[in-house]
């Protein structure tokens, strides 16, 4: 498992722990909101990465940039102990990258991600006519996340995944129903 594998599957493991407090308290969307601040405020600091490594190395500095940071967004108090806990555990280098997989935790649990796996040569036109059709169908119009692979073995057209149902426009699976349409016959 190479490193940037493993700070993935941290980050979500994290994340996932933070979204089921937030779904306990039924509260999704006001974690989201305050996760989103963090987000953004720590991004906002200068020389971020090292001023985070420097944290994990001093939890105290840590401990005060946190309650500085709970007073000023007025964060709830599991946001601010989940945040030291990340401290504590000597993963605050990671508090970025947990804040944007609790995003798309939290995206992808309203329904909001579109995977989308196109052949190769799909033209960039239709693509974004592809992503301009996924965005009007979302159920309230709001801005959808879409995964975009390319697999050549799909030989034409593209393959929309959508939580477990599948669109599959590919000339892969054309040619597909029509041989086993012609072995029926046959």
């Amino acid at each position: 498992m190479s490193f940037d594998s493993f700070t993935d599957v941290l980050a979500s493991k994290y994340a996932k722990a933070l979204y089921v407090i937030a779904e306990g308290e039924g509260e999704v969307f006001e974690f989201l909101e305050e996760v989103k601040a963090v987000r953004k405020s720590l991004e906002s600091i200068d020389d971020g990465e090292r001023l985070f490594n420097r944290f994990s190395l001093m939890p105290k500095d840590g401990e005060l940039l946190i309650d500085t940071l709970a007073d000023e967004l007025r964060l709830r108090i599991e946001i601010k102990n989940f945040l030291k806990i990340i401290l504590w555990n000597h993963r605050f280098s990671e508090v970025l990258n947990i804040c944007k997989s609790f995003e798309d935790i939290c995206d992808e649990m309203k329904g909001l991600v579109f995977h989308v796996t196109f052949a190769e040569g799909f033209s960039e036109e239709k693509k974004q006519e592809l992503r301009n059709v996924l965005k009007r169908a979302s159920a309230d119009n709001s801005d959808v996340k879409i995964i975009e692979d390319l697999d050549d073995s799909l030989i034409g057209g593209f393959q929309v995944r959508h939580k477990s149902k599948l669109v599959d426009c590919s000339v892969k699976s054309k040619l597909s129903r029509l041989r086993a349409t012609l072995r029926g016959r046959a």
